[in-house]
C-alpha cells in the first residue's frame, strides 16, 4: 500500500508492505541469524507480536540489536514497526503456512 503524507508543504511516498511476504523473498538471501529470526516469525507471527525483544533474543540465542538489523534488512525502521506491520497484515490478510 502507498500512502501519501503531507510534510511541511512537501510529499513524502511511504511504503508499507507485509513483513512476511518481504521476509518470504528475501529468505534465500539472509545469514544464519537472519533465517533464525525470519523462521521464528513466520512459523508464529501472534507469538513475535506478543513477545518483547528481549524474549524474541532470549528464545533465539541472538542479540537484541541482531533483530534490530535484521528488521533493517527487509526495510523497517526496526522492532516497533516489524510488531505494528505484523498486527496490520496479520489482522487484515491471513496467509498461508510458510513451512
Amino acid at each position: 500500500m502507498v500512502s501519501l503524507k503531507k510534510e511541511k508543504s512537501r510529499k513524502v511516498i511511504i511504503m508499507e508492505q507485509n513483513p512476511l511476504l518481504l521476509m518470504q523473498a528475501q529468505y534465500s538471501t539472509f545469514s544464519k541469524v537472519s533465517h533464525k529470526i525470519a523462521t521464528y516469525i513466520m512459523e508464529d507471527p501472534d507469538r513475535a507480536i506478543s513477545n518483547s525483544i528481549q524474549q524474541m533474543a532470549k528464545d533465539l540465542s541472538v542479540s537484541e540489536a541482531s533483530i534490530v538489523r535484521f528488521c533493517r534488512t527487509i526495510g523497517l525502521a526496526g522492532f516497533g514497526e516489524l510488531k505494528m506491520q505484523l498486527v496490520k497484515y496479520t489482522a487484515s490478510s491471513p496467509l498461508p503456512s510458510f513451512f
